[in-house]
């Protein structure tokens, strides 16, 4: 009876072990725009093994965001995952309120272990400002695969807040200052 109770906790440790974490951060370029402006997003992962296993070898991760506040314009994917199109196949599906990034490589895990460090960026995504306001970035569906097509367990962290400000108006005197200096130059006449 014990050594079914060791057999079972060994198998248990040997399948956490091969679950290896990893850590997905969104990390803005600024957390203060103006809106009109592009504000860049990096969607790094860390916690891999450096030129060794574990590598990635596909992801499928979902970013929200308030729509009314921000737009999605954007996302260029790493090449830590094969060259893009032929040996990874990145796929981006923005929807209302979020936007879902994936990538899958047909890349071996010797070529996988080689081509990654143990963080990188996976993409990198650009937003506008579209009105005022303070609101965050955060995540819906993280889903991480090894080179071997395993799941990873995933710690997403490292939501962002994100402040897109007014653009103030000119002043009233700066938009009179044509007219008054076109007043002084007749008055001159």
């Amino acid at each position: 009876m014990h050594l079914s109770k060791s057999l079972a906790a060994a198998a248990l440790l040997l399948a956490s072990a091969a679950t290896p974490a990893a850590t997905i951060s969104i990390l803005p370029a600024s957390n203060d725009i103006n809106v009109g402006d592009n504000l860049d997003l990096e969607l790094r992962i860390d916690g891999l093994g450096d030129g060794t296993s574990p590598s990635l070898g596909a992801f499928d991760i979902e970013i929200l965001f308030d729509d009314a506040v921000l737009g999605f314009d954007s996302a260029v994917y790493s090449d830590l995952l094969g060259t893009l199109n032929a040996d990874a196949f990145p796929f981006t599906t923005p929807g209302p309120g979020g936007v879902s990034i994936s990538n899958a490589s047909i890349l071996d895990n010797a070529s996988l272990d080689a081509l990654q460090p143990d963080a990188f960026t996976l993409a990198t995504l650009t937003f506008t400002g579209l009105s005022a306001g303070s609101r965050s970035l955060s995540y819906g569906t993280v889903e991480l695969y090894d080179a071997f097509g395993d799941p990873m367990t995933p710690t997403a962290q490292n939501t962002s807040f994100v402040t897109i400000n007014a653009v103030p108006a000119p002043a009233a005197a700066l938009l009179m200052l044509p007219l008054l200096a076109g007043l002084a130059a007749r008055h001159r006449r």
